[in-house]
């Protein structure tokens, strides 16, 4: 308990938060001092990370801290009014030298929905990146496919006689892709 705080936590010295992190994190962030007040970036991060990030996957949890951790030392000290378009794209130019294409554009990701929980909360009145910004991989010299799967290459992958787990997986996703058609470069093929 911090000191000073007790009146927050019913009187007490110690306080049980929960069974789980998850819980901890919300129950913490219920019990917190309403002068506690979200006018760097950085404050934002904290409670984006206690508040919305928990509830997520485990996977998007852990790319979001990451994207969180790179953020911060960038935008962390900047107040989030003062944050515009430009900002993202120059820090996108950075990351993607440094950690590729998908990394940078998950961080960029990350801290537009960051602004969005923003305006949520009422610490900003509109998202500055919502809209603003695109990244495409051809703009930055990522290859584009060159081509399609020929139907050939589909019936041969159909044809596979094996009992491995991927064959056995991609035969079932490979004959719904066609029947739905999504994504499905052929019309024709049972």
């Amino acid at each position: 308990m911090p000191p000073g705080q007790e009146r927050n936590w019913d009187g007490k010295k110690e306080f049980k938060l929960g069974k789980t992190l998850h819980e901890a994190y919300k129950v913490w962030a219920d019990r917190l001092d309403d002068t506690f007040e979200l006018t760097t970036c950085s404050n934002l991060m904290d409670r984006y990370l206690i508040e919305v990030v928990p509830a997520k996957s485990y996977k998007t949890q852990e790319s979001d801290k990451l994207a969180v951790r790179r953020l911060r030392p960038v935008f962390g000290n900047m107040q989030p009014d003062d944050i515009q378009p430009s900002h993202a794209y120059k820090y996108f130019d950075l990351t993607f030298k440094k950690h590729g294409f998908t990394s940078a554009k998950h961080d960029i990701s990350t801290f537009r929905h960051l602004l969005t929980k923003a305006v949520q909360w009422g610490v900003i009145k509109t998202n500055p990146l919502k809209g603003q910004i695109e990244f495409r991989k051809k703009d930055y010299g990522q290859k584009q496919r060159d081509r399609l799967v020929e139907d050939w290459e589909i019936t041969e992958a159909l044809s596979l006689n094996s009992n491995s787990r991927g064959v056995l997986i991609a035969k079932p996703y490979i004959r719904f892709k066609l029947m739905t058609g999504l994504r499905c470069p052929c019309q024709t093929l049972s």
